[in-house]
């Protein structure tokens, strides 16, 4: 998880302070936080310290594994043996939206089919990037607009707050929809 960063320009105001994060880095003004519906972001990975550059034209790569941040990929428990790394990527990828996102709420219940073929103990059986891309597509638009424009309740919400951010989320999203923005917005847009 702490390889995958978020660009927060579009969601603050300003680039806040390191260590007083509701201050603008030159403590100036305060920080106003803005949401990811009106102002998309960006994810981006870092730390490729574990990868390998692959001959593009080796359709079945193997590597030795490094063990990463993830300890419960299947393959190292057979660190002695050649694996394909893109099979790892797959497995910690969606081991990471397991762990971090669908353990703690229900609001992803609709991702469940890829992401259990992501984590599979046989890397044989977990699809390529491509596949799961593209079944990850058709589960998108399989859920309803209202769905995806759902707020992600986490199951250990105190039952106040889960009312204050739910009601602030529905007059959010009465907007959204008066004012025509998509349920998932494009920040490239």
């Amino acid at each position: 998880m702490n390889n995958i960063m978020m660009d927060p320009t579009p969601v603050l105001s300003d680039i806040p302070h390191p260590t007083h994060s509701y201050k603008s880095y030159d403590f100036k003004h305060s920080i106003s936080p803005r949401t990811r519906t009106s102002h998309p972001t960006k994810y981006f990975f870092i730390d490729f310290g574990f990868s390998w550059r692959l001959p593009s034209d080796d359709p079945f790569p193997r590597v030795g594994l490094d063990v990463g941040a993830d300890k419960s990929v299947p393959e190292y428990e057979d660190r002695q043996g050649r694996h394909d790394p893109f099979k790892v990527d797959i497995y910690c990828l969606g081991n990471t939206i397991r762990q971090y996102f669908m353990d703690k709420s229900h609001s992803l219940e609709f991702l469940r089919p890829i992401i259990t073929e992501m984590v599979q103990q046989d890397p044989a059986q977990r699809p390529s990037i491509d596949k799961a891309f593209e079944q990850f597509e058709q589960l998108r638009a399989s859920v309803s607009p209202w769905t995806l424009r759902s707020r992600m309740v986490y199951e250990d919400e105190l039952p106040l707050g889960r009312l204050y951010r739910g009601c602030r989320h529905a007059v959010r999203t009465a907007f959204w929809m008066a004012t025509g923005k998509p349920a998932l917005p494009n920040p490239d847009a």
